[in-house]
């Protein structure tokens, strides 16, 4: 059993790329296409399918992608836990955001953490509600940034409440408001942004009773803010993504008030590994110095 090779199989699985996995491990296409090769005469069958796009993983090989995926965590817990009883923190930790929090938090939170723990390295993955819930679920990250809607079978810890706001174009007659009543959205084209329908823009319209004209459905936020701005309809966004941003709308606080609990999930059930226990903690302690939970 070679645990480096189970991870270059992990690698395989998320890129479906044999070339694309070689370059972002520092291996030849060949080293890596050797080392699957290896793995299907210890294993006794087929692993991957090799095609025009890349590399499938065969309905064998997903079998036991879990079972390796667990192999290779449990591995970089006992190196870590060795590292810890000699008092030093290090380790390689994987974490999962959306991308309002990959861009304003995740990188001032990473530089200072890294001045306490030099010795962690970080592997980051960004997707969408949905894709961090299943990245959690299954291991594939150690912890991952999301929101209350979809912690139902995760451990939540809530780190901050962020506004949920709407977006105007300028030239929109309730722009110059203050805040938009809910109601007025029933009359209005609505962009929903990336996100989807099936999270808070949609859990806040249901508890108005409100059924939305959904005129476009787009799975970048940035685009659903340059399409509000291009008089295309109008949108609602969290506080996070609309910080920074350059897009020439109006923005105005819903009435009655809404929001987001952003906060940060593990899998229950599951021994933390000491740099993720480090990690939930200086990530608690820092939003908590830096952005003050309000209820």
């Amino acid at each position: 059993m070679n645990i480096d090779y189970y991870r270059i199989f992990l690698k395989v699985a998320e890129t479906h790329s044999l070339t694309a996995t070689a370059e972002q491990i520092g291996y030849t296409q060949s080293g890596v296409s050797h080392i699957m090769s290896q793995l299907e005469l210890e294993f006794g069958f087929p692993l991957i399918m090799r095609n025009k796009s890349g590399a499938a993983i065969t309905q064998n090989g997903e079998q036991l992608l879990p079972l390796i995926r667990d192999i290779v965590n449990r591995d970089e817990q006992l190196h870590q836990a060795a590292a810890d009883i000699k008092g030093i923190r290090a380790g390689r930790l994987s974490v999962g955001a959306f991308t309002s929090v990959a861009i304003h938090w995740l990188p001032k939170i990473i530089k200072e953490f890294n001045i306490l723990y030099p010795n962690i390295e970080f592997d980051i993955s960004i997707g969408d509600y949905k894709r961090l819930e299943d990245m959690v679920s299954h291991e594939e990250v150690d912890c991952g940034f999301t929101t209350g809607t979809m912690c139902k079978n995760m451990h939540f810890t809530p780190l901050k409440q962020d506004r949920l706001l709407a977006l105007l174009p300028i030239s929109h007659p309730l722009a110059s408001g203050d805040s938009l009543p809910i109601e007025a959205i029933r009359d209005m084209d609505l962009i929903i942004p990336g996100e989807g329908y099936g999270y808070d823009i949609g859990r806040i319209l249901k508890q108005a009773g409100i059924k939305p004209n959904i005129k476009y459905s787009v799975s970048d936020d940035y685009v659903a803010i340059s399409m509000v701005e291009n008089g295309l309809g109008m949108t609602i966004m969290p506080e996070l993504i609309v910080t920074g941003s350059h897009g020439k709308v109006a923005i105005l606080e819903l009435e009655p008030k809404h929001s987001r609990t952003i906060g940060i999930a593990t899998r229950l059930n599951v021994n933390t590994s000491p740099a993720c226990k480090a990690f939930l903690e200086f990530v608690r302690l820092w939003v908590n110095a830096r952005l003050p939970y309000e209820s």
